[in-house]
């Protein structure tokens, strides 16, 4: 299934919206620690708010926004994409997945009869010149023979975006009186398509957990599930990347195995400072 995520986004704040939640758009927030526990919030329209709990669900890409938040890397991945536009009528919404050498193409339907083709692959191998990286991007695409077919007639690409594709956790993740969800905790591979059904299930479990478990007991869950969940999706993911034989030798296939085999150490202990 694709997303609108602008509107789909939308939704989710005006849900929120309409089941009781302030809605602040358009401006940022810094959180405070407090003497006497919660935070001071101050939002950049210059408003100050006061809470006793913080719940960053600030995605993959976001910061701790003065919350004692970090992110454990599991790999280098970037995401290189273009849009193309289809004839009216050629447009199919079904994901199209395709294995190359020095990476994966997924294809994916956009609004307006659009499509988006992105190659992840390892940010060492992506040229830094512009028109390098394009003829390097098209040398690519034309090792596909899905994808390929799929954009059959379209225009050739002008230009590439290029952003951040790294599966990641929360390293630190929770504390006496926050924590972190959705990808802002753990972020998938783009692979596994889980990112906003995680995100969800997230959001309700946290709520849960909130009704009953309060301090450092909920920071150590936080933290025990977070563990958990990384190991399972590590192991996951080295299944499905080694199902790959073609291309063993390969610097990104080979790099992305050897990310997949081991886990990494989280802290002893979880801090709210």
């Amino acid at each position: 299934m694709h997303l609108d995520r602008r509107a789909f986004d939308e939704a989710l704040a005006l849900a929120a919206r309409d089941a009781g939640a302030d809605l602040k758009l358009g401006c940022a927030a810094r959180f405070a620690a407090q003497p006497r526990g919660g935070y001071s919030v101050q939002l950049s329209t210059g408003e100050r708010i006061r809470t006793n709990r913080a719940i960053l669900a600030t995605g993959r890409a976001g910061s701790g926004l003065g919350l004692p938040y970090a992110r454990e890397y599991l790999d280098n991945n970037v995401a290189v994409a273009a849009r193309f536009s289809l004839p009216a009528g050629h447009l199919d919404t079904r994901t199209v997945i395709e294995a190359v050498p020095g990476g994966w193409f997924y294809l994916a339907a956009l609004p307006r009869n659009e499509v988006v083709a992105v190659l992840i692959t390892l940010a060492t191998l992506v040229p830094s010149e512009r028109r390098a990286r394009l003829r390097w991007w098209l040398e690519a695409l034309a090792q596909t023979t899905v994808v390929r077919r799929a954009l059959n007639g379209c225009r050739l690409p002008q230009t590439l975006s290029v952003a951040n594709a790294r599966a990641s956790f929360a390293l630190s993740g929770a504390g006496d009186s926050w924590l972190a969800i959705g990808d802002a905790r753990i972020a998938p591979d783009p692979l596994s398509g889980q990112g906003i059904i995680w995100a969800i299930d997230d959001a309700a479990s946290a709520m849960e957990l909130l009704k009953h478990m309060h301090g450092r007991d909920l920071a150590q869950e936080m933290r025990a599930r977070t563990l958990r969940d990384v190991e399972a999706y590590l192991f996951e993911r080295l299944r499905v990347y080694r199902s790959e034989q073609r291309f063993k030798d390969d610097a990104y296939w080979s790099a992305v195995s050897e990310s997949s085999a081991s886990l990494p150490r989280l802290p002893a202990a979880p801090a709210d400072r």
